[in-house]
């Protein structure tokens, strides 16, 4: 793990934000993220992160992986392989399966949209 933000006690939900935002494309899960932050239970850390974000970890970590991703697919013509794996996903399968599930398209038909828009300014 990359950034490795230890705190002295449980419950600095913003170093946790901090570490998920340049941790989530690194392969982290919610699990880690409770160690790290010196949370001795998962299940407090969960509580404790959505009292204080309205998500959950996992959540977030996932919204960080997709931002990222929709990043690379507007900017880069890296094929959706690299794409999910520079963005944490175990694979490409998984990868289009969320991106499908927050954007209701496939990462291909995306880039496509999103492609054609920028040629029509």
């Amino acid at each position: 793990m990359k950034n490795r933000a230890r705190i002295a006690a449980p419950g600095s939900i913003a170093v946790a934000v901090d570490y998920i935002h340049h941790n989530a494309c690194h392969g982290i899960r919610a699990h880690h993220v409770a160690k790290e932050m010196g949370y001795a239970s998962e299940l407090d850390f969960n509580r404790h992160y959505k009292a204080a974000t309205g998500w959950t970890p996992g959540e977030a970590i996932l919204r960080r992986q997709l931002h990222e991703a929709r990043r690379l697919l507007m900017e880069t013509e890296f094929s959706m392989a690299f794409i999910a794996g520079s963005c944490g996903f175990p694979s490409q399968r998984v990868f289009s399966l969320a991106f499908r599930a927050a954007e209701a398209c496939t990462p291909g038909e995306f880039r496509r949209k999103k492609s054609s828009s920028r040629q029509k300014k």
